[in-house]
């Protein structure tokens, strides 16, 4: 018998979660301007979903929820990222200002990405 493992197939909720809370560790770690950072994970959000989508590997449709779950997916990975940078002491991360920037760069990048795709 054998077993194979068998990654399942990421969705734009999963990309949405994971660039933008990585995004947002990773960069405000390296720059302090959290607009900056706010803008970079917007960007790469939005082009990361939208990349991902067009991977025939990916399975994905051109449903009606795919902007929906790269909206929702991007916001949870902002907030989340935004929770994780503020509890390794990135300076400036610690304030709900930052938290909320955090999960409305994810949100933008995330809707920007999905409706993209979805279009």
């Amino acid at each position: 018998m054998s077993y194979r493992r068998t990654r399942p197939p990421q969705t734009p909720f999963l990309i949405g979660v994971e660039v933008a809370g990585t995004g947002w560790i990773l960069v405000t770690w390296m720059i302090a301007n959290t607009l900056a950072a706010a803008i970079i994970v917007v960007v790469g959000t939005a082009l990361t979903v939208r990349a991902c989508e067009t991977c025939d590997r990916t399975g994905w449709s051109g449903g009606g929820s795919m902007a929906m779950d790269a909206m929702v997916g991007g916001t949870a990975g902002g907030f989340f990222g935004g929770i994780a940078a503020a509890i390794l002491g990135i300076h400036g991360a610690n304030t709900a200002m930052a938290l909320m920037t955090a999960s409305m760069a994810g949100m933008v990048g995330g809707t920007l990405g999905g409706w993209a795709a979805f279009r």
